[in-house]
């Protein structure tokens, strides 16, 4: 393996305590302290004092309300209707009943909705299960809040609600939840299931609520969210793990992947989504409700079956008016991305197919792998087979690159002898022997980067891998021979404890990935014949580290390059049986050094600018030695 392979290879190589932490039914927080400044029950409009009274039978045994979350019991001695309507004012007939949980549910999805609080109490993704084949939850009872402030004391988070029931529609399914105020005011949460897909509507109604409500521009909203474990291997899964935002001002962005983040102040929000490795829970604004003045935290959760603690704090903008709607949707699904782009919101931008110094190989991902991987997939089940086929094609595809850099590779070993008898004659001038260098390239047409550049074209296609199947959730808990799941890696044996830089297992596909890697790097060496002092054993130090390195890795991306090796392998043994004749490429090198050079040729402008370098540079040492 000649250096400028070596550099093209090397270059290759180089290629979340978060909101505290809610837990239901647990801790109960304090008691509310009444407020000294609200008259004891009565309530301003307009100016005139009008009594609002709660209508509640002599004493409240053994009731409850919602206060700061929790569900506290009361007895009459210590709580009353005066003290209700003193501490939650018009709500006060809303902050005490018992939870009840209804369902929504569709071809994908079965949504549990809490009657307190008017959350969803738990979200199913049918078509889905974990690692260990157990039903998958994006969030389960007490994972996920959502909440409103009412009052500084209340939030729409400590209303019970009364409902009549899921209503069937052609359409789908939905749900009403109504908390009424003593004036006769109400606070809706609307959701609507259509019957298939991973969309469920979500509106906010607010009638008659211009007494019970400060009377401002927007509502301070608040969402928060624990996301539970999914996959095999939590701490790769946590990697995956993030909150991204779409702003007016930045566009998509997301809070770090590597540890707690905050983003204190974003601009004017078109969603909020909370993903891990192949699902997301988004929250959509309406194109004409933005989500404003958004503050967004991502947390390490300090829980063993959780990944991460996401929180948002955001703005819903109010308009003139008693009766207001504030519509948004929940995308509650895979990160997939043909279904996501359909969605035209940019979510698609979550899934990583190529991000920071490497985001332009997600526009070849996005145009050039997914398609052919989609219409492979249109014809064939087997998604080992699928790999198989795109690996050829690919390959195919590159052989005009690989072929060029075969023959470079081939003339530099016919020149070997010319070049050790330049590097012996000129063994004391090292400048001296770089001209020459130069000249008998140059002569014989051989470009010195003509084995690194054709490398260095397919990183692309490399690094394009390298993103695309850790990031398809089509490979999910897809089998092939031994590996169960292509998505993650293929543990043929568990060792019960981590070995540094290797793991805990032994994946078979990057053994295999290395083996070969081996055995290729060592005939590419062989055929060039130039490796000389520590660059000869660079075939076998560079795929030992893949092996550490790509060992957690999905079995899809070790099988391919496994698979890249071998077609490699194949494809340099046809060239240099039907292409290359070494005897045939010396005498034609022979030739082109007795014809003129041309010297405008790209070859000689490079070797007379390296020449004239080098006389500077000799120049220069010259120079410092006669001032010394």
């Amino acid at each position: 393996m000649d250096k400028n392979n070596i550099i093209g290879l090397v270059l290759i190589a180089i290629i979340l305590l978060g909101y505290s932490i809610y837990t239901v039914n647990t801790t109960p927080p304090p008691k509310p302290k009444p407020s000294q400044e609200q008259p004891l029950v009565s309530d301003t409009v307009n100016g005139n004092n009008t009594d609002t009274t709660l209508a509640v039978d002599g004493a409240i045994s053994d009731s409850a309300y919602a206060a700061g979350g929790d569900t506290i019991n009361v007895n009459a001695d210590s709580l009353n209707a005066t003290k209700l309507v003193k501490e939650f004012g018009l709500f006060a007939s809303a902050v005490t009943g018992e939870e009840d949980t209804l369902v929504l549910e569709n071809s994908e999805l079965r949504i549990v909705v809490s009657t307190r609080g008017g959350n969803l109490h738990s979200i199913e993704l049918k078509n889905f299960k974990t690692y260990d084949q157990k039903p998958l939850y994006l969030s389960k009872p007490g994972d996920q809040k959502f909440s409103i402030d009412l009052t500084p004391n209340l939030t729409s988070y400590d209303l019970y609600y009364t409902t009549a029931g899921v209503e069937k529609t052609a359409d789908g399914q939905k749900l009403t939840l109504t908390a009424t105020t003593t004036d006769g005011g109400q606070l809706q949460q609307i959701y609507t299931l259509p019957n298939e897909g991973y969309l469920l509507d979500y509106n906010i109604v607010l009638n008659g609520l211009n007494n019970a409500l400060p009377r401002f521009s927007y509502l301070i909203a608040d969402w928060t969210r624990k996301i539970p474990q999914a996959e095999k291997k939590k701490d790769l899964e946590n990697g995956k793990t993030k909150l991204f935002y779409k702003d007016d001002v930045d566009g998509v962005e997301n809070l770090s992947e590597s540890g707690d983040d905050e983003v204190p102040a974003a601009g004017e929000g078109a969603w909020v989504s909370y993903t891990q490795a192949f699902f997301n829970t988004t929250l959509i604004a309406s194109p004409d409700m933005p989500l404003g003045d958004l503050k967004l935290v991502s947390k390490l959760s300090t829980e063993n079956n959780y990944l991460k603690e996401f929180s948002t704090n955001m703005q819903l903008p109010l308009s003139n008016g008693s009766d207001q709607s504030l519509a948004m949707q929940y995308y509650l699904g895979p990160n997939d991305y043909q279904i996501l782009k359909r969605m035209d919101i940019d979510l698609e931008e979550t899934i990583n197919l190529g991000i920071g110094i490497f985001a332009w190989v997600a526009i070849f991902n996005k145009w050039i792998i997914i398609p052919i991987f989609n219409f492979l997939n249109g014809f064939i089940s087997n998604y080992g087979l699928i790999i198989l086929i795109l690996t050829l094609l690919i390959k195919v595809v590159l052989f005009p690159l690989t072929y060029k850099s075969y023959l470079s590779q081939a003339k530099m070993k016919v020149l070997k002898p010319e070049l050790d008898a330049l590097k012996e004659k000129y063994k004391d001038d090292q400048a001296k022997f770089s001209q020459e260098q130069m000249k008998l390239w140059g002569k014989a047409g051989v470009n010195p980067l003509g084995g690194c550049l054709p490398t260095l074209l397919q990183m692309p296609i490399l690094v394009a891998m390298y993103s695309f199947f850790p990031s398809s959730i089509e490979l999910r808990q897809e089998s092939f021979l031994w590996a169960d799941d292509l998505s993650t890696y293929d543990s043929i044996y568990n060792f019960g404890f981590e070995i540094p830089f290797y793991g805990d297992h032994i994946s078979l596909f990057t053994i295999l990935m290395a083996v070969t890697s081996i055995i290729y790097a060592v005939s590419n060496s062989r055929m060039t014949g130039t490796a000389e002092g520590p660059m000869k054993y660079m075939p076998y130090v560079f795929p030992i580290m893949l092996l550490g390195i790509f060992n957690s890795f999905p079995a899809a991306l070790t099988y391919y390059y496994f698979l890249a090796n071998v077609i490699s392998y194949a494809q340099q043994w046809i060239i240099r049986k039907f292409f290359i004749n070494e005897d045939k490429l010396h005498q034609q090198m022979q030739e082109k050094k007795a014809k003129p050079q041309n010297p405008n040729s790209f070859g000689n402008r490079f070797r007379k600018a390296m020449e004239q370098a080098q006389n500077a540079q000799a120049e220069q040492k010259k120079s410092g030695n006669r001032k010394k």
